[in-house]
């Protein structure tokens, strides 16, 4: 008999169940597989977690690990996510009030950000995370605790009165617990001035104050961009004016921190190098901005630097988009996918991601491409075990692809009928004969269509997609945005950051803005008995309680001609799948819209389960839009 197995016997049968569903039955066919299964916090789940996603960084809590991982891989085969701008409703001034600019940029700045997140509960939801970046010549700092105390705290940073440009902030990088630095209670970072200033600033949270530590030296040089190595001796590499990229140990004690080497560019070469990304706490790639050594893998200590690997553009199929112009063998954009730094992602100027493994001698292993965007790659995001994300240099484009390595776990294995989500029929009030032949029809009707899906499961694959940031953002502080006379958002996607590795929330940085994605799926927030487990640590228990009615939307249409919305209300998204051919650039592609919670009817609960597409997402019609309209 199955209870008579030991518990390693179990464990091991665990990592091969396909689904939460599956192990959570197992452990009701008796009373001695349910204390097998539930002993020392549902440890067994750790199996299952470790084995469906594998990488994933997650706290003691295997069971609760295990329902918030298998619901974000919920909503990612379903395409469902929720869009709102980050924006604060009050917040506490550190610094100097807002300082008066001296010029008229016709550009929004462009968000550095950053965030983390850490587990200081007995819960899943009991955590604590940091958000900042940079908003201008600004500082926007928020903390927030989630679980059994929340709380929520805004901080904005100036200490300049008169500004320019040239004090936009180009950097910013939040210290990690694990740092050495790390003070509890405080929030350490480090920003760098377009102008040539980086500074490590310490704000404390409970009493807001600031403190400036450090001072990394620029010698009068420009600052372009920094990036920050991960562990208890980060590295801070900044690009600046000249072309060259400064490596700093931020561990130093000193006061005025000078660069202990600096990379030089080779005069003969005549370029700068472009960008830069550490890909490990010792390993950092360089994009040069060349062809023959496009990409530069360097082992970095707080010593010396050594060059480790070249890549070259010549080895990597690269495609030439205009045979009469000169080719751009700018790499715009580095992702690592491990820990080591071995494996990463690389944005090159021909639009495609290229997976590089420095532990093979082949310069890249695949090549991911959009056939329907040809503008650059801004950012790269990798977002779980088996996706990544792309930021568009133009029209507000994010792109989702699959790696097409071992999906782990999917929720089509255990996908549930049409007919769990069908609203059960009313009983009669009146004779009861129509209603009960409508509830008939209706039942037939839902047969139809799990018969259809079937089919369809079993006849079509998924497609990746693409969605629509189009929202312009909110660019005036404690003021709700007037959506009328704004046109929609057409620029790029400037940066990505997840709180955590198992994290369901992606914050973007847009112009004059920050906007998180929220991969949630509509069932789980509004159906079932946990909804308010998956809202309360998205901020969305009153959100999507509070979302207008369409009924409401229309009278108060009617009675007022300028509508305003809350700064950080939900967004209605659009997105569509891309082609499968990479090479069908002229593919007519159909373009799906969100709806708002309140909207959201039993044919789209039906459609949801035939297409696979949130139920938020509104049905395909005959003449669908190519453009999204706000």
């Amino acid at each position: 008999m199955l209870e008579d197995l030991p518990a390693e016997i179990l464990y091991l049968i665990a990592c091969h169940l396909p689904t939460v569903n599956a192990l959570v039955h197992l452990s009701r066919t008796s009373r001695r597989l349910h204390e097998t299964i539930a002993t020392d916090n549902w440890r067994i789940f750790r199996a299952f977690v470790q084995k469906q996603f594998p990488g994933a960084q997650v706290p003691g809590f295997w069971r609760e690990a295990a329902q918030s991982l298998t619901s974000r891989s919920r909503a990612l085969d379903k395409h469902a996510l929720v869009g709102r701008f980050v924006y604060p409703s009050q917040a506490t001034r550190v610094g100097s009030e807002k300082a008066i600019r001296g010029d008229r940029p016709t550009l929004g700045y462009r968000p550095a950000l950053d965030t983390y997140e850490t587990w200081n509960g007995s819960t899943w939801n009991d955590r604590r995370e940091v958000l900042a970046w940079g908003a201008a010549d600004e500082i926007f700092l928020r903390v927030k605790q989630t679980g059994s105390t929340p709380n929520e705290q805004w901080i904005i940073f100036s200490d300049l009165d008169h500004i320019s440009s040239v004090d936009d902030i180009c950097g910013l990088h939040l210290l990690r617990p694990s740092h050495a630095a790390y003070e509890e209670g405080t929030e350490h970072l480090i920003f760098a001035r377009a102008r040539g200033e980086i500074h490590r600033l310490a704000i404390s949270i409970d009493e807001p104050s600031h403190e400036y530590k450090q001072v990394f030296e620029t010698y009068g040089l420009g600052v372009e961009r920094t990036d920050l190595s991960t562990g208890q001796i980060s590295i801070l590499a900044a690009h600046l004016s000249n072309g060259t990229i400064a490596l700093y140990n931020t561990a130093s004690t000193s006061q005025r921190v000078s660069e202990f080497t600096r990379l030089q560019i080779d005069p003969a070469k005549k370029t700068r190098n472009r960008y830069s990304k550490f890909l490990s706490s010792d390993l950092l790639a360089i994009g040069t901005g060349r062809i023959d050594d496009a990409i530069t893998i360097s082992s970095v200590t707080n010593e010396r630097v050594s060059q480790d690997r070249e890549i070259s553009l010549h080895q990597v199929d690269y495609e030439r988009l205009n045979p009469s112009a000169a080719i751009k063998s700018d790499v715009n954009a580095i992702a690592p996918l491990s820990a080591t730094g071995q494996v990463f992602l690389a944005g090159w100027g021909d639009r495609a991601v290229r997976l590089h493994d420095l532990r093979s001698h082949k310069e890249h292993e695949m090549i991911y491409r959009d056939p329907t965007d040809d503008n650059p790659i801004y950012c790269i995001h990798p977002f779980t075990h088996n996706r990544f994300i792309v930021g568009s240099g133009g029209e507000a484009l994010v792109k989702i692809f699959d790696l097409r390595m071992d999906r782990g776990y999917s929720y089509l294995d255990s996908k549930p009928s049409i007919r769990r989500f069908a609203r059960p029929p009313q009983p009669p009030t009146n004779g009861g004969t129509t209603l009960t032949t409508a509830a008939t029809t209706r039942t037939k009707a839902i047969d139809k269509l799990n018969h259809q899906l079937h089919h369809l499961s079993l006849t079509t694959t998924r497609k990746e997609v693409s969605i629509y940031l189009s929202h312009p953002a909110p660019t005036t502080y404690h003021q709700p945005r007037n959506i009328q006379n704004q046109r929609p958002y057409r620029g790029a996607i400037y940066t990505m950051s997840s709180p955590s590795p198992s994290s369901p929330t992606v914050y973007t940085g847009v112009a004059d803005g920050v906007m998180r994605l929220d991969f949630v799926a509509s069932d789980d927030l509004l159906h079932g008995g946990h909804g308010a487990w998956y809202a309360e640590p998205l901020a969305l228990t009153d959100l999507v309680a509070s979302e207008p009615h369409h009924h409401q939307q229309q009278q108060q249409q009617q009675k007022s001609r300028r509508r305003r919305y809350p700064a950080d209300r939900i967004l209605g998204l659009s997105g569509y799948e891309r082609p499968d051919d990479p090479g069908a650039s002229t593919a007519v592609v159909r373009l799906r819209t969100q709806q708002p919670f309140q909207d959201v009817t039993d044919e789209d609960i039906a459609n949801e389960s035939l297409t696979g597409w949130d139920r938020r997402w509104t049905k395909l019609g005959d003449f669908s839009s190519w453009r999204p309209a706000l």
